[in-house]
């Protein structure tokens, strides 16, 4: 960053100094009278300040966010500022310095000259600016439609992988069920499971019945329980009365997938606790479990931010989440309330 930055810098130095050379000797070989390095030295030098306050803070800060009022004033006391050291400079500092002629001080030649000046380096001013930033409004453009396109291709991908695997599934089931039972059951679980994803992925409103919702969480709480040969401990307990209730999807399953990847479920006297209360005016869900000593890296930050993006979306204002990481156990509170 910082070699980028200087190279920048070293860049506009390289540049004005060839845009000084090259004024000065077109002005010399067409034979100008007092033709001088030293004023159109002192000219540029002056008028480069003027240029990059334009570009640097008035035309973004100013211009940009449309304090017209402002900009004015500020230009103004630019080109004020601007006369003052032109005046100090050609009356003072060049005579003393080379053998530059005393300039007799004329306001009705000597203005007019030094604000032609500045009027031309802020017309420069603006036309740098402005082109900078189209050109980082395309570079915005292109970076968008590059993100958009990326989002478009790993959702393609993320419809073909599950349907291609639930289809794949009900062949296993088709093929498992002559020999065990007990497996083409546990392949119907997996099936039912990706089938749930898939419809609740495509629901328009983002909406699903509380009751496909339980159903998905209780087969996920199975299937890890045949993963880990039925030693973990867990605790499930509902109540209430399911009666059509519309939840956004998925909105349990994230506290309980990150319990079975980073909780200790072993433990007897600490199982995962999973409470489901479902009232007339709401919905309660809570979750909790003790964490493993050695923790792998957390990416249930992501979750939980997509999660609350979910809600904001299908609840609004209808909901409560709160999360506690404490010691050593994780909770998980979520109250969502009817419509």
């Amino acid at each position: 960053m910082k070699k980028t930055k200087t190279g920048n810098i070293l860049l506009h130095v390289y540049l004005w100094a060839f845009y000084i050379i090259l004024n000065y000797y077109l002005a010399y070989f067409q034979k100008l009278n007092n033709v001088l390095f030293v004023d159109y030295l002192a000219k540029y030098l002056l008028v480069v300040p003027v240029f990059y306050i334009n570009t640097i803070w008035v035309l973004p800060y100013l211009f940009k966010r449309r304090k017209y009022i402002s900009l004015l004033f500020a230009e103004i006391l630019i080109a004020l500022s601007h006369y003052c050291l032109f005046l100090v400079v050609y009356t003072n500092l060049l005579p003393f310095v080379s053998n530059y002629p005393q300039v007799n001080i004329d306001f009705a030649h000597f203005f007019p000259r030094t604000f032609w000046w500045y009027f031309n380096f802020s017309l420069y001013a603006f036309g740098y600016w402005y082109a900078k930033e189209a050109i980082e409004k395309q570079k915005e453009i292109i970076k968008l439609q590059r993100k958009n396109f990326m989002n478009e291709f790993n959702f393609l991908k993320l419809q073909i992988n599950p349907h291609f695997l639930y289809n794949t599934l009900n062949t296993l089931y088709s093929q498992a069920l002559p020999h065990s039972a007990a497996l083409a059951d546990n392949i119907m679980k997996l099936s039912n499971m990706m089938r749930y994803s898939l419809e609740s992925i495509d629901a328009e409103d983002g909406k699903v019945l509380l009751e496909k919702e339980i159903e998905y969480l209780k087969e996920l709480i199975e299937i890890n329980q045949i993963r880990f040969s039925n030693k973990l401990n867990i605790v499930y307990e509902e109540s209430g009365q399911l009666n059509g209730q519309l939840i956004p999807a998925l909105s349990l399953i994230i506290a309980v997938e990150n319990a079975f990847k980073y909780g200790d479920l072993k433990d007897k006297e600490n199982p995962l606790l999973i409470k489901m209360q479902i009232q007339k005016e709401s919905i309660n869900f809570y979750c909790k479990n003790k964490k493993k000593k050695k923790m792998p890296e957390l990416s249930f930050g992501l979750g939980l931010i997509n999660l609350k993006k979910r809600l904001d979306y299908v609840c609004s204002d209808r909901y409560t989440l709160n999360t506690s990481d404490i010691d050593d156990f994780f909770i998980f509170e979520l109250t969502i309330l009817n419509e």
